[in-house]
């Protein structure tokens, strides 16, 4: 099998799948998932809406951004971000330069 040093990393906007795909496309190539709001859930102990709520957007973006960055450090993952990481500059260069990026888009239709 073709070995992997790069991170791929899914874009997309909210509910596009990139946590199914990804999920499914790391458990046939044997790689570890890594889902970035699952994540920031999990270290702050609230849904993404809650932080939103009581901690406000500056707050998550911040989480979300030491949080890609970490993960971007890993190798041979697939890494699922979440709808907004990708607006910030230096979470996108990192990932251009450093990452296979794959934009998903859906079809409203289907």
């Amino acid at each position: 099998m073709l070995s992997l040093r790069k991170n791929i990393v899914l874009i997309g906007i909210m509910g596009v799948g990139k946590t199914t795909l990804g999920k499914i496309v790391a458990k046939e190539r044997n790689l570890k998932f890594i889902d970035i709001d699952e994540n920031i859930e999990r270290k702050n102990l609230m849904t993404i809406t809650e932080i939103f709520e009581k901690k406000g957007e500056d707050f998550f973006r911040n989480e979300e951004k030491e949080e890609v960055l970490k993960s971007l450090k890993k190798e041979e993952c697939i890494i699922a971000l979440g709808g907004g990481a990708f607006i910030n500059k230096i979470v996108r260069d990192d990932i251009l330069k450093n990452s296979i990026s794959i934009w998903l888009d859906l079809n409203i239709k289907t």
